[in-house]
């Protein structure tokens, strides 16, 4: 799980704070490697200058530390890594300046290494009412390098559930995609090819579109090959986008030439058929 409930009585140490999901994930802190905890006393746990940074622990001297003081029903912690794959860079921040009780292990991090990870770990969130430390949510980012498009977050490198699709997300302690996932994978696809051409457009008179006096713009089909292709506007099949990584489609319910050739475009970058420019058929003169 990517967030647990601090429990009102009974809390232990093990299962509770250090419970299987935070050690997994470690790596190496004063408190063990990779699943073995140790050194589990009160005072390192919440020793101001240990990691993790704990909320409203006494910064000045090491006494009167109380669990029940600290813990009962204050929060939640926060344990999730984010795990990068090729072609993309990913980020997550705090959107709040640094407050009592917590510094560098929730500072911005990124990688854009491929298979790197980085962690937002042993973080307090206190529900309607935040004190210290992470607040309510963190920002997370993912920018998939040129070629590519973004996919979205998933359970695994390949296969797995979907968690999030958005490239810009504020993940809420209160999300379930938080509170069920703490390991999210970055996942992007190659972008089709595309080849691209100059229109001219109008948004009711064909022949109109077919002047150089007219808006134009460059849009994009799928295909290969060394040149765009304006020259055979004619018999292009569609959709027609206005981006190369064909994720957006041109403006609809427009004609658009090539100043020899007029076609309408409808809805979803359907593209119709061909007319001739100053020869009609394509709409009225």
């Amino acid at each position: 799980m990517g967030r647990t409930s601090i429990p009102n009585s009974n809390i232990s140490f093990s299962r509770d704070l250090y419970n299987s999901c935070w050690r997994n994930i470690q790596l190496d802190t004063t408190f063990g490697v990779g699943g073995s905890p140790t050194n589990l006393s009160l005072c390192k746990f919440l020793d101001y200058q240990q990691f993790p940074y704990i909320t409203r622990t006494n910064k000045d001297t090491n006494n009167n530390y109380s669990i029940n003081g600290y813990w009962n029903e204050r929060g939640y912690f926060w344990y999730m890594k984010l795990v990068n794959t090729t072609n993309n860079t990913i980020r997550f921040d705090n959107p709040n300046s640094s407050s009592s009780g917590y510094s560098s292990p929730f500072a911005p991090q990124s990688t854009s290494g491929s298979t790197s990870s980085i962690m937002m770990t042993g973080g307090l969130v206190t529900g309607a009412a935040p004190l210290y430390g992470l607040d309510t949510y963190v920002r997370i980012r993912a920018t998939p390098s040129p070629g590519y498009n973004w996919s979205g977050w998933y359970t695994a490198s390949g296969g797995g559930s979907l968690i999030v699709s958005s490239d810009d997300y504020n993940a809420y302690y209160s999300h379930s995609s938080v509170i069920n996932n703490n390991i999210w994978y970055a996942r992007n696809t190659a972008a089709p090819s595309s080849i691209s051409a100059t229109l001219y457009y109008h948004p009711s008179v064909a022949n109109s579109a077919c002047n150089t006096a007219a808006p134009s713009g460059v849009f994009w089909v799928a295909g290969t090959g060394p040149t765009g292709f304006s020259g055979t506007w004619s018999v292009v099949s569609g959709p027609l986008y206005s981006n190369s990584a064909l994720t957006t489609f041109a403006p609809a319910n427009k004609y658009y030439s090539n100043t020899n050739t007029v076609r309408f475009v409808s809805s979803n970058g359907s593209i119709g058929s061909s007319a001739l420019c100053g020869g009609g058929g394509g709409g009225s003169s």
